[in-house]
């Protein structure tokens, strides 16, 4: 019976473009989705870091609620029932 090690090696040597084949299929489908998130990650944390922030604009809620009211609100009609 031979070496496990030594059958695996020629298994290897006969079917080398399978096996080539196989490991560029597997660096292609899980490496570039991989790669892709993080290039994505570093962009979206650069846009944010230069991105001004939103605690700059002063809004006040009640007063946009009572706009947003008064334009929304028709007189004469009652639609409560």
């Amino acid at each position: 019976m031979d070496n496990p090690f030594v059958l695996i090696g020629e298994l290897l040597v006969a079917f080398w473009p399978v096996v080539v084949i196989g490991v560029v299929v597997v660096v292609v489908f899980v490496g570039g989705p991989l790669l892709g998130c993080v290039v994505f990650a570093i962009a979206g944390a650069a846009g944010a870091r230069v991105a001004p922030s939103d605690e700059t604009q002063d809004v006040d809620v009640t007063e946009f609620f009572e706009e947003q009211a008064a334009a929304s609100a028709t007189e004469g009609r009652n639609d409560s029932i």
